[in-house]
């Protein structure tokens, strides 16, 4: 499964970041990651043998923005150590009004083989 793998990455090298799947409990408590399944291309070949196409967002949130770019950095240039995954984009900004929560936003397409 290849939120394991990416989950694994990341905990290399920032192990005491929490990291949620689509979506952080309503206690959590910055920083933390999450971690969302959102399209790619699937099968990229008629036949369905070989890799699936995923695309995953990884969002970043922290109290303070420079926080969040930091570990936004510091997730992206841990990921790039995947040969299976590249970035779908640059890093995006993003701000929580409920919260008051700085985050940042990033796409990445890895291939998982099917």
């Amino acid at each position: 499964m290849i939120e394991q793998v990416l989950i694994k990455q990341i905990k290399a090298d920032l192990p005491n970041l929490p990291i949620y799947h689509d979506f952080a409990p309503p206690k959590a408590k910055p920083p933390l990651m999450i971690l969302s399944r959102v399209g790619g291309a699937g099968h990229r070949f008629l036949e369905r043998k070989g890799a699936y196409e995923v695309r995953v967002q990884i969002s970043v949130w922290a109290i303070e923005r420079i926080q969040a770019v930091q570990l936004s950095r510091q997730i992206e240039q841990s990921l790039f150590r995947l040969p299976e995954l590249s970035s779908n984009g640059a890093t995006v900004a993003v701000h929580d009004v409920d919260t008051d929560w700085r985050g940042m936003r990033q796409d990445f397409l890895i291939f998982e083989q099917s």
